[in-house]
């Protein structure tokens, strides 16, 4: 006997993936050989898959195959690959269905998610597609309330599915009040024609508020006041605010609706257009503003009602209705409502219900819509309750505003709590003192023929000895110094007052004995290009800042003996790396790089440590890590300077947020307050600040211009009103709001470049959405030599200039070069050959280029202003003319071989 049955396949409406899962759990339970696999296969598959089998493999027979060819074979016929674009589409207009429940909604929204190859953005996709799909706006609103860190893909499944779950019992127990969704009405009203058949209803008390022409019309009479046929204020008309605005209501220039003539008020009955439509449209917007409910007592009950200034009426549903008032009259008026499609709406009547706002009462009409699905509509305020019950609006939105406070206010609060946990957790680490590195010690190498160097001590100023004397006590109690009677060495020392004022650091001056006679480290220290391109995608930040960096690594005995510094109190010997020695910052950095490797989203400069995350629980777990990392190793942090869960933070001279780079305001302060320069010393400073932030300003070259003409050779100094224009210029360039991207491997990357009679120009660019954003700017002028080049050579130099320039964020991966020199794209292609008419450069060129794998595009010059601005107005900075070795080529063809040697000889 088997275990289990199979049905045959079914070509029309099977999964064949499905089909062959289950086939092989069949065959495993039932032991089946595999000699014998693709017969039993055969035989259940059923006649007409297997007709189509046969097709497929011939001119060979199903049986004469083996089990993985029958298989693929089936798969390439009946689940063809499918496109991403299209598989990603149909995922994303995924809504949830009328009478589909949530758990079905999820589990359908996994399926389209199966074949949509979204990778580690999965969760996130479902996550996304859950809350805008989702039918119930109550359950939506409550997911966009949860803050970042609690949006997970599991918990929204949860909280969703149990919310569902809570309104249908709810339903069940007790059917009273109604759930608010994302809904808003609109009314759209049509002119009225004669033979148009008219819907009556009684006049009550709302009917005065809809004619508000009968007040002014009738002070004018009196002669008491004259008001504005426009507006109805107290004004003149020809002064009024609303000359040249349009009507809503006729849509005629000069007034507005409530003044509108075309709006006749009736002595006995109000007359309302069938052809009216009440328009509902709902909105999906995963990002929408959270409505302004307003509580109102109707007939006894108080009522949330949600605000809606496009609506011309009040509406509620007749579910909400009736399970409010039960049993209470209505009248059925001819009034037609209608979705934003064209679809009516049944409207089971109006009801004159009693009204109590703000310690009045008013008799107005409610309007009661049908309902014929599930999806529960809010009950809305119009304009005709608002106008009557003198709704202030600006006070509801200042409780909405109050509301979305509360909401930053708790993420805060979540924040600042985390923040707490941490320390706790780690509070080794926030302790006050000297840490002491665990693991690693540092060491100095002297040079060959170095020799010992002792300096005097050099006098303190007496203001300054006190400090001196506790803070030199301080280190020796702390075991960062102590005492020696004799020493080779001798360094004076330096006092460096910090940025309190209050406090000082005590170094020595190496300057005049170590640093001549030891091997420099090497090691190199970060870029801050590189630093900000591992941080991409962050939204949250932390930032870390060790106590006393240098003065936690240990050293080693020789190093401790260079390290000696002379004092009016004697010789002192650093346990501890001090500052002023030239291999401490390698050195250091060297050991932090060890300390926080391999954990993701976090960048060290020295005793700077930034991490980032794309949420405040990714943020939190990646602090976590590295002060987890610190404490193993018995480092400290200064834990008044640390900040904790910052959407933006200041770093190496830039502001971080999740926009991208940005110039830091005290930088940008610097350089828009900093006064003429008076000579070139202070030129040169000047502009020194300003080319930091050259990648920042694409048109930088051209604003310095003729600032740099007064640095060159032979030039006599003369400030200029042209320089006093570009000095302000300048200032005015770097104060504006400018963003550069992080560099992010996934995304597409471009490569702008051009080349001007005297200059090169670069643009290094990601591309969104089809929207170019630049990563970084380069230019440079063109040696002597270069300018003589022809065009299109210095074109090419140009993209040889823009690739060298961008060397690590281009190598290794494809990307486009854009130029507007057309010849390029036919010199540069791979499949075409540089012939010898060439000239020998660009041939040279073309091997160094051979290297990157890209595409060359060619648009006209004026779709790339960019990179033509930065080339007519380079930088000062000179080309290398040498020859280039091109080290990552390969060598296919040798000039000689070992069977030519052997030939030979």
């Amino acid at each position: 006997a088997t275990l289990g049955s199979l049905a045959e396949f079914c070509p029309d409406s099977g999964n064949i993936e499905v089909y062959l899962e289950r086939f092989d759990l069949y065959a495993t339970a039932n032991a089946i050989d595999a000699s014998k696999k693709l017969q039993v296969f055969l035989t259940i598959l059923g006649e007409k898959a297997y007709v189509t089998l046969r097709s497929l493999l011939l001119p060979k027979k199903p049986t004469e195959v083996k089990y993985e060819e029958v298989t693929e074979a089936l798969r390439k016929h009946y689940a063809p690959k499918r496109s991403v674009v299209t598989e990603r589409y149909h995922f994303y207009q995924r809504k949830q269905e009328p009478n589909e429940s949530l758990k079905q909604f999820i589990v359908e929204l996994k399926r389209l998610a199966a074949t949509c190859s979204f990778g580690s953005f999965l969760e996130e996709a479902l996550r996304d597609r859950l809350i805008a799909g989702i039918r119930t706006d109550s359950i939506r609103c409550r997911l966009l309330a949860l803050s970042d860190d609690e949006v997970t893909w599991e918990r929204v499944c949860k909280i969703a599915t149990a919310l569902e779950t809570a309104q249908k019992d709810t339903r069940e127990m007790l059917p009273e009040g109604s759930t608010a969704s994302a809904t808003d009405v609109y009314w759209h009203g049509e002119p009225t024609t004669q033979g148009r058949r008219h819907a009556t209803k009684k006049k009550t008390a709302s009917n005065e508020q809809r004619a508000p022409q009968s007040g002014p019309r009738k002070q004018r009479g009196k002669g008491i006041v004259r008001s504005c046929h426009r507006c109805g204020g107290l004004h003149a008309p020809v002064s009024c605010p609303f000359l040249k605005s349009t009507c809503f209501k006729c849509s005629k220039p000069g007034h507005v609706a409530k003044m509108c003539k075309t709006k006749v008020v009736q002595q006995v009955e109000e007359t309302l257009p069938a052809t009216d439509l009440l328009t509902v449209c709902t909105t999906n917007q995963v990002h929408s503003s959270p409505p302004i409910v307003l509580k109102v007592n109707v007939n006894g009950k108080e009522i949330p009602m949600e605000l809606d200034t496009g609506a011309a009426v009040t509406i509620m549903s007749e579910r909400d209705f009736d399970a409010n008032f039960p049993n209470y009259p209505y009248s059925k008026d001819d009034v037609r409502l209608g979705v934003y499609n064209g679809t009516a709406l049944k409207v089971k009547g109006v009801a004159n219900v009693n009204v109590s706002y703000q310690n009045r009462s008013y008799d107005l009409p409610l309007i009661v819509a049908k309902q014929e699905n599930e999806a529960r509509m809010p009950t809305l305020l119009g304009r005709d309750w608002m106008t009557t019950l003198k709704v202030d609006l600006h006070n509801a939105v200042q409780q909405l505003q109050h509301d979305v406070d509360n909401v930053q206010e708790g993420r805060q609060m979540v924040a600042a709590e985390a923040e707490k946990k941490l320390k706790q957790l780690y509070g080794d680490v926030f302790e006050p003192g000297y840490g002491s590195i665990k693991g690693f010690t540092g060491s100095i190498r002297m040079k060959t023929g170095g020799h010992p160097t002792f300096c005097k001590a050099r006098p303190v100023p007496y203001a300054l000895r006190e400090q001196v004397e506790k803070e030199l006590g301080d280190l020796e109690k702390a075991g960062v110094v102590y005492r020696v009677r004799h020493s080779d060495w001798a360094t004076p020392l330096v006092i460096v007052p910090k940025k309190t004022g209050k406090e000082i650091r005590i170094c020595g001056d190496y300057r005049v004995t170590v640093n001549r006679d030891i091997e420099l480290d090497h090691y190199p220290l970060p870029l801050p290009e590189d630093i900000f391109a591992s941080l991409v995608g962050g939204t949250m930040f932390t930032l870390l800042d060790l106590s006393k960096a240098y003065l936690q690594l240990e050293l080693d005995e020789q190093a401790q003996q260079l390290l000696t510094v002379n004092t009016h109190m004697g010789l002192f010997r650093f346990r501890r790396l001090p500052y002023g020695v030239a291999s401490a910052p390698a050195m250091f950095q060297a050991v932090m790089d060890q300390v926080l490797q391999s954990i993701p989203g976090t960048a060290c400069y020295l005793d700077d440590v930034l991490i980032a995350g794309k949420n405040l629980t990714e943020c939190y777990h990646r602090s976590e890590q590295v002060l987890r990392a610190l404490s193993k190793h018995g480092i400290r942090v200064n834990a008044g300077k640390c900040k904790f869960f910052q959407e933006n933070v200041c770093y190496l001279g830039h502001e971080l947020d999740k926009h991208g780079v940005h110039p830091a305001t005290e930088k940008v302060k610097a350089i828009r307050d900093a006064p003429k320069p008076s000579n070139v010393t202070q030129l040169k400073a000047f502009l020194g600040l300003v080319n930091y932030y050259a990648k920042f300003l694409p048109d930088l070259a051209n604003v310095l211009e003729p600032l740099h003409q007064l640095l060159r050779k032979g030039s006599t100094w003369k400030w200029s009103s042209q320089c006093d224009a570009c000095f302000s210029r300048c200032k005015n360039l770097i104060s504006e709001d400018m963003v550069l991207e992080l560099y992010d491997v996934t995304k597409e990357i471009q490569l702008t470049c051009d080349a001007s009679a005297y200059g090169l120009g670069a643009v290094l660019s990601h591309v969104v959405e089809g929207v170019e954003r630049p990563i970084a700017f380069a230019s440079r002028t063109m040696t002597p030599a270069e300018r003589n080049y022809a065009q299109v050579e210095k074109e090419a130099l140009a993209v040889v200039f823009g690739v060298k320039k961008f060397h690590k964020y281009l190598y290794g991966r494809t990307f486009n070069v854009i130029t507007d020199h057309q010849s390029l794209t036919i010199i540069f292609e791979a499949k075409h050959h540089t012939n010898a008419v060439a000239a020998a450069r660009v041939h040279r060129w073309g091997i160094f280029l051979a290297n990157y794998s890209f595409r060359i595009l060619h648009r006209p010059g004026t779709k790339i202003a960019n990179a033509d601005g930065l080339s007519r107005l380079p930088l000062p900075e000179a080309g290398d003319e040498a020859e280039e070795i091109f080290y990552f080529s390969p060598v296919n063809k040798l000039p000689i071989t070992a069977k030519d040697i052997e030939r030979e000889t």
